[in-house]
Formats: C-alpha cells, structure tokens, sequence
C-alpha cells in the first residue's frame, strides 16, 4: 500500500528535523567538553594561590615560629623552642581504673616518683626570670608589683 504523499512529506519533514536537532545537540556538547575539561586545571590552580596565600599569611602570625604576642618582650630575642613529645595515651583497665602505660623515655605522669619529679624540673627548670622594675613596669603598668618574688629577692616573668 503506498504512502500518502503528504504523509510522507511530513516523516521527511520530521526526519530532517530530528537530524537537525541531533546535529545541533551534538555540536552543543562539543563546545562544551572542552570547557569542562579545563575546570579541573582551572580548580587546581586557584586551590595552589588560595594555599600560597595562606601559607604566607600565616608565618606572619602570632605562633611558636615568630612568638606570641604575650611573650615578655625584652627576652624574645633569647627564647628558644624545644619539641618535647609527650607519649603515652591515657587507658582504662577492664574494672575501670584510669592508667597511663610507660611508652616513652621520659615519664611526666603516673604514681609520684623522683624520676617524674625530675622529669618535671628539667622541663621547667628555667621558666622564671629575674627582670628589673622597669620591665616590670613596661609590661604590667597596672599592676608590676604582684610580679615581686621574695624570694629571688626581684621582679619575676614565666
């Protein structure tokens, strides 16, 4: 049975257009992969600035690195970071009692003992200076004179 010739002039017409359309899709998508393909380097260079850029802002900070800014000014110049690594995390026995296990060389927790005693002393040992009035008074304008130690016989800063 033969077609209609209308009929058959609207399916080439349909045809046509689908085709058109399929052509018009398809070259969308191509214009589009290249762009995409580019947004992971676009992502990757901006991430690398955005990390420059706190790296650098960040040294500038207040921090162990270049000191806090309570550090006792006139004696910035001689202090000195040492990393202690403290060792050991803190467990529980079966019945509940609280435990620290003895996992380092130098032990600052657990039963008193001298050698934590000694532990502690060498760790702090130098924490107190003697400063004169006058530092005292530059740092603490207000109130300089809780800062005397009877003791040393002389302002102190730790």
């Amino acid at each position: 049975m033969p077609m209609d010739p209308l009929k058959q002039s609207q399916l080439r017409e349909e045809i046509e257009l689908d085709s058109r359309l399929d052509f018009a899709t398809v070259h969308r998508r191509r214009r589009l992969i290249p762009a995409l393909s580019s947004l992971p380097w676009v992502l990757v260079v901006a991430l690398s600035l955005l990390s420059i850029y706190l790296y650098r802002t960040a040294s500038d900070r207040p921090g162990f690195n270049n000191g806090w800014e309570t550090d006792f000014g006139p004696a910035k110049s001689a202090l000195r970071i040492k990393q202690v690594r403290f060792t050991g995390s803190p467990g529980f026995t079966e019945n509940g009692t609280f435990y620290v296990p003895n996992s380092g060389p130098v032990q600052y927790v657990g039963l008193p003992t001298p050698e934590i005693d000694e532990a502690w002393h060498e760790l702090t040992k130098n924490r107190y200076i003697k400063i004169t009035e006058e530092e005292a008074k530059n740092t603490w304008p207000e109130n300089y004179r809780d800062f005397w130690d009877s003791n040393y016989n002389a302002y102190i800063a730790g």
